[in-house]
């Protein structure tokens, strides 16, 4: 159930439904181009008032915080892991060296990668509990977020490396 947020009188979609499509666009994993171009061609029936590009994706910025409440709540065993993301090759890292990049170059799964990192949480039922992306030069252990309860209240602790 998401929380009471009040929504604009003029917006064309609701506040589930631009959650809804953060999932779907996050799940299918493709660029924003992409995913609203085969939203217009296979889902305009259902979502016949969305926005321009742009737009859409500004709302989606907006209410990304929303997608927390289906976070599954942490249990007292579960699974951590980092996996890297590799956006280019390493030798090609200064091919283009005007060019603003969103990854650094950094080691990840016993090798050097230019990307990114995505740290996962999964409580003992494989339910994603919490999650973490930084750049590829960060050390895992500052990555990694556990959340835990503490009087029936979720904190989190991040982890300093020694």
């Amino acid at each position: 159930m998401l929380p009471e947020t009040p929504e604009y009188k003029q917006a064309k979609l609701s506040i589930s439904e631009l959650v809804t499509l953060g999932l779907l666009f996050a799940l299918k994993g493709v660029s924003e181009r992409a995913f609203y171009r085969w939203m217009r061609q296979n889902w305009q029936s259902l979502f016949p008032h969305l926005p321009e590009r742009t737009r859409f994706f500004r709302h989606l910025q907006a209410h990304r915080k929303l997608t927390e409440t289906f976070l599954a709540e942490p249990t007292l065993f579960g699974v951590i892991d980092s996996y890297g993301i590799e956006l280019c090759h390493p030798i090609r890292e200064n091919h283009q060296p005007h060019r603003n990049r969103i990854g650094r170059k950094g080691f990840a799964s016993w090798r050097w990668i230019v990307g990114g990192k995505f740290c996962v949480l999964a409580n003992k039922f494989g339910l994603i509990t919490d999650w973490a992306v930084k750049t590829a030069n960060v050390f895992v252990l500052d990555l990694l977020v556990i959340g835990n309860f503490i009087g029936n209240q979720r904190k989190r602790v991040l982890m300093k490396h020694p």
